[in-house]
């Protein structure tokens, strides 16, 4: 599987369960009344504890959303970037391994003993 797949597909993902996310978040805070009903008349829940069951939902899927999609799809693109750049940081490292190599030898010479 190809990196460049993998990043669409996570970003995909990303943006579809935040639409999913940010819809149950409307609907439960426009919809209150009706889904609590509603709700309560199939699963026997006690209207009362409704809320704190849609808060826990809420807040367990916004996790999940951010742990499993956009912590994995924005480490990804870091990397691909990264890979993108390795030339020019390799590039840029080998001139700073040729400066030293030219430095290192002052630097020696003033290190060695005077009776040499």
């Amino acid at each position: 599987m190809e990196l460049e797949f993998l990043i669409h597909f996570l970003g995909w993902m990303t943006l579809v369960n935040g639409v999913i996310l940010i819809f149950s978040t409307l609907f439960l805070w426009l919809a209150r009344d009706w889904a609590m009903n509603l709700h309560a008349a199939m699963t026997g829940v006690d209207r009362i504890d409704l809320p704190v069951l849609y808060f826990s939902y809420l807040g367990n899927f916004k996790i999940a959303v951010i742990v499993l999609n956009l912590v994995p799809y924005l480490v990804l693109r870091l990397l691909n970037d990264m890979s993108l750049l390795y030339p020019l940081m390799r590039r840029h490292l080998s001139s700073r391994r040729r400066l030293f190599r030219h430095t290192a030898g002052l630097g020696s010479r003033w290190l060695r003993p005077r009776n040499q």
